[in-house]
């Protein structure tokens, strides 16, 4: 059985945009057409968020922007900056009971 400890429980919603060439844009099939394997394909940014929704009172959830052109264009740095935003939530785990719910994450359009 899972549990869920409200201030163990995060959820971190998260929508990442990408540069897909004009080339690419209007191929039939799935909506999803950006492909980081792809050449020319590259990852533009995000935002996350993260939210306990079993904890009481509202919540002022923060919103963190993540975007190449903030950056010196560096889809690396980019990168760089994701990573560790979700290795920051993943400590608050490091001690829980194998029962709780470890990190969900949830990606918008993905």
């Amino acid at each position: 059985m899972v549990w869920f400890d409200p201030e163990l429980t995060e959820i971190i919603f998260f929508d990442l945009e990408f540069y897909v060439p004009k080339i690419d844009r209007d191929k039939p099939g799935a909506s999803l057409l950006a492909n980081p394997y792809k050449e020319d394909h590259f990852l533009l940014g995000g935002v996350f968020c993260k939210l306990f929704p079993l904890r009481k009172g509202n919540q002022n959830p923060k919103f963190e922007h993540y975007r190449t052109w903030e950056m010196n264009n560096d889809e690396k740095m980019v990168l760089t900056k994701i990573y560790n935003f979700f290795h920051e939530e993943w400590k608050r785990f490091s001690n829980k009971d194998r029962r709780q719910a470890n990190l969900i994450a949830a990606g918008l359009g993905i």
